[in-house]
């Protein structure tokens, strides 16, 4: 089935993978080249030039790429069809010199990351001592790790330590990757090492037009040729933007990206105008209704009281009935997928009754239709990865979709690819997000609604006792609503419940030390309407303070002890959270008998405004002879202005002030 999203290009920027991940192209298969001389002056570095206290620096990076344009013949039946397609080539030099132990580690597990639509082909590495000894990577410690999977493909990363590597040597490594028919070029120059020169060499194919648009970098310098490859270069490069909650690394550090367009580049818009058109053109043909198609929309919407249980009913259809293949694993092996007929059409899904997610958005539309609402296919970004705005009129910056329905005067959206959202709920990547709606006259801009910060809920409900040695011990529930239980249930949609066990005992309370987490047990991991619940046991052993015949307790368990995550002083980017949220526990610690209060310091409420609001109560329950905290701590904003970083950073420490206090209890016949 012909879809609606842009052919090939769907880059993927993370942080902290290697610089040579970043970028995304094609071209003749080049060779790992021999490794080059190593000047004395290298050596001499004794530290980062660029930043004085970086444990490494990159001294330079080399990127060369080229890419062509083939055709492929094909004979059927005594048909002959011919489809083009974009190959080619990328290969990366880079030497990094490392200045201390910290190097080292950070070195200890180096990640290699192909982009959409490539394959890592060759990969060599080396560590050189400061007297000329090279120790070269053995092809048997190069590992490969899962690091993605889409719709379309599965990302492999190859994983390797350089060998023999300590403070004061010299690493270098080298890769080529194979491309297939991906059209555009992603160069992200900052990498987690600060870097003195990273050049980029892109020779793209003659036989179709190309654009090429900056973020951060020198505009005149956009359009330097070196032969028949543009060159982009630059020097004293940072290194990536370290903090937390940061904005999108393509809107804090400097990028060049180079696609394909039609044969000429129309303005803003004229693009839109254009973009909207062939959305629209779409939607036409997928959501035009089939007889099938009818018939099945007639059965699910028979007696519904009113069109919004119709399309309930639809989504609910689309999201548990169609086996959706990045969601659902249990239903065919991977060997049964390939075996699969394509859908070509929301009919063949229908059928066959499994898809990709774009396949089951083109049978909510075309089910929709048939229902006799009005849909649009709407283009939209990741807000985890792009900012999207209608001034950057690129196809790539709005690469994903979702249905629009028209709701008398206003539109509903849905995104029935992900089978882990409630109706009418968006993911935070999408939601409160800037979109583009097809239409054939003009484009329909809109904004899909934002979350609340009561739309993303945590709830910890802990049963607990402790004994006079000071152990916790007892019982704990999380409940994850809305967007909270949308990231658990994608996080955990791969997982068996073994692994899932595995995950929450190894992670929940690692601040702590002597934690144990066992007879862990879910509720609704399915069924998106419900809320997400996770339970198990739970004991930390010495938590309290045991001083003499008294027990000191801080009864914010799950925040005690944890670290701050806002500690610099100054800040460049606005503060990004996902979305807004809202923590809310309930701890019941009943006291060893024979206890009883003494003392304790009463945590203080405060609030940022309307933005950060804190509240948190310890009381005493005398029948049950147990201290019981009730705590919310909510953020009704995602972005918050950089220029308010000291407000915030200010108040998440006086949050872990209140945190931390402390109940004294006593033996009572001391």
């Amino acid at each position: 089935m012909k879809h609606p999203y842009p052919l090939g290009f769907r880059a993927r920027v993370r942080a902290g993978f290697a610089l040579m991940s970043a970028l995304i192209l094609f071209g003749s298969l080049q060779a790992i080249e021999n490794w080059r001389e190593i000047p004395p002056e290298d050596f001499a570095v004794k530290a980062s030039s660029i930043d004085p206290e970086a444990s490494v620096e990159i001294l330079f990076a080399e990127h060369k790429a080229s890419q062509e344009l083939i055709s492929n013949t094909d004979i059927t039946a005594g048909i002959m069809t011919m489809e083009r397609s974009l190959v080619g080539n990328r290969t990366v030099y880079v030497r990094m010199k490392v200045f201390n132990e910290l190097g080292v580690d950070l070195l200890s597990k180096h990640a290699i990351r192909p982009m959409h639509g490539e394959k890592v082909v060759d990969v060599a590495a080396r560590t050189v001592k400061p007297d000329g000894t090279s120790y070269e990577l053995d092809e048997a410690d190069v590992h490969k790790l899962l690091v993605e999977e889409t719709e379309d493909e599965s990302q492999k990363a190859e994983t390797f330590a350089f060998p023999s590597l300590a403070a004061g040597d010299i690493v270098e490594y080298q890769a080529t990757f194979d491309i297939d028919d991906v059209g555009g070029v992603f160069t992200r120059f900052s990498d987690r090492f600060p870097a003195r020169r990273v050049t980029v060499r892109i020779k793209p194919t003659d036989a179709i037009s190309h654009r090429v648009i900056s973020f951060g970098f020198p505009l005149d310098k956009l359009n330097q040729k070196d032969g028949d490859y543009y060159l982009y270069e630059m020097t004293d490069v940072r290194a990536e933007l370290d903090e937390k909650y940061a904005v999108p690394p393509m809107q804090a550090e400097p990028h060049v990206v180079m696609f394909y367009v039609k044969e000429y580049f129309p303005d803003p818009d004229d693009f839109w105008d254009d973009f909207s058109s062939e959305l629209a053109s779409y939607a036409k043909k997928d959501f035009k209704p089939s007889k099938t198609i009818k018939a099945k929309a007639a059965e699910l919407t028979a007696g519904a009281k009113d069109d919004s249980e119709k399309l309930r009913r639809i989504l609910k259809f689309c999201t548990e009935e169609i086996t959706n293949f990045v969601w659902d694993f249990t239903k065919y092996s991977e060997t049964e997928r390939k075996e699969l007929k394509d859908n070509k059409s929301p009919s063949d899904t229908l059928k066959n009754g499994y898809g990709k997610p774009r396949h089951i958005r083109a049978l909510f539309g075309a089910l929709a239709t048939a229902a006799g609402f009005e849909a649009r296919y709407v283009a939209i970004g990741n807000r985890d990865e792009f900012f999207f705005s209608k001034e950057v009129s690129v196809k790539q910056v709005v690469d994903e979709r979702l249905i629009a329905i028209k709701d008398g005067e206003s539109w509903l959206y849905f995104d029935p690819g992900n089978p882990a959202l409630r109706f009418g709920e968006l993911s935070w990547k999408h939601a409160g997000s800037q979109c583009m709606m097809g239409d054939f006259r003009d484009p329909i801009f809109a904004v899909t609604p934002g979350i609340k910060s009561e739309d993303a809920v945590v709830q910890t409900k802990a049963d607990l006792e402790i004994s006079e040695e000071g152990t916790l011990s007892g019982k704990v529930t999380k409940t994850y609503i809305g967007q909270k239980a949308w990231v658990k249930r994608d996080q955990y949609r791969k997982m068996t419940f073994g692994e899932i066990e595995e995950d929450v005992s190894d992670t929940e309370l690692r601040h702590y030390s002597n934690v144990t987490v066992e007879n862990v047990s879910m509720k609704n991991r399915s069924d998106e309407d419900l809320p997400f619940v996770i339970s198990y046991d739970l004991k930390i052993e010495n938590y309290a303070d045991v001083i003499g015949d008294r027990l000191v307790i801080a009864p914010a368990l799950f925040q005690k002890e944890l670290s701050l995550p806002f500690v610099k002083e100054e800040r460049l980017s606005d503060i990004v959270f996902d979305c807004p949220w809202r923590d809310v526990d309930r701890i019941e610690i009943v006291m060893p008998e024979g206890y009883q209060f003494e003392a304790g310091d009463a945590p203080v409420p405060f609030a940022l405004g309307d933005v950060v609001l804190f509240d948190s109560k310890i009381r005493i329950n005398k029948k049950k002879n147990s201290l019981v905290l009730q705590r919310e701590f909510r953020v009704n904003q995602e972005i918050i202005p950089s220029k308010a970083y000291a407000l915030l950073k200010s108040a998440f420490e006086t949050m872990k002030i209140e945190d931390n206090k402390s109940i004294t209890v006593k033996k009572a016949d001391s």
